[in-house]
């Protein structure tokens, strides 16, 4: 005869155990004999039963791209993963939240402030994670020339990005002018145009 030790947390049915709360199921085997074997010793053993997990729904987060890994969540939190029949609610508010990574592009949001409650909260572990969005943010552009060059002179410019990154600066006619590191020197007589380029990251 095999019986659950802790009917709080587990029951047995024809040799299904079946999990009804979280913690320690201790299960216990006894065989009383018969007219050809005498009653063995009985066994025992032990198997945990683990929290199950909800996770959190009706949240957002996204942004523009601003070097800084906190997050402004907006919605109402719902949970995802309770059982049918058991009392879990979201308990709490959002005290803080922040992406994984200052990065642009699909993110991890963290959620602090959040719990459980309820009669059967004690079952369950809140996933205090969300999916997070970080948009690229735009830049522009500075291009600034010398006013004028004369045939076999060299000048320097300025060229720049809002973002700080680096533009790749070339001359669109090779022929009248060159750039070299911020240099422009005039190698003919007649229009000189030039080109900055910045593809992100």
């Amino acid at each position: 005869t095999v019986t659950s030790l802790t009917p709080s947390v587990c029951t047995i049915s024809d040799r299904t155990l079946t999990s009804i709360a979280a913690g320690t199921c201790r299960v216990r085997a006894a065989q009383a004999g018969n007219d050809n074997y005498s009653a063995a010793d009985t066994a025992e053993a032990t198997v945990d039963v683990a929290t199950q997990p909800v996770t959190l729904s009706g949240l957002s987060a996204s942004k523009v791209y601003d070097g800084d890994t906190s997050a402004s969540v907006t919605g109402t939190p719902e949970l995802s993963g309770v059982l049918d029949g058991d009392e879990v609610t979201v308990a709490g508010s959002i005290s803080s939240a922040r992406y994984d990574s200052v990065r642009a592009g699909s993110r991890i949001v963290t959620i602090s402030g959040l719990s459980l409650s309820g009669a059967q909260a004690a079952n369950y572990r809140l996933v205090t994670t969300i999916a997070g969005e970080i948009s690229q943010a735009s830049q522009t552009l500075s291009l600034h020339l010398p006013d004028g060059l004369t045939y076999g002179e060299s000048k320097d410019f300025t060229g720049s990005a809002s973002s700080g990154l680096t533009p790749e600066i070339t001359s669109l006619t090779p022929e009248v002018c060159t750039v070299s590191d911020h240099t422009l020197a005039a190698i003919a007589a007649g229009t000189c145009r030039v080109k900055a380029v910045q593809l992100g990251n």
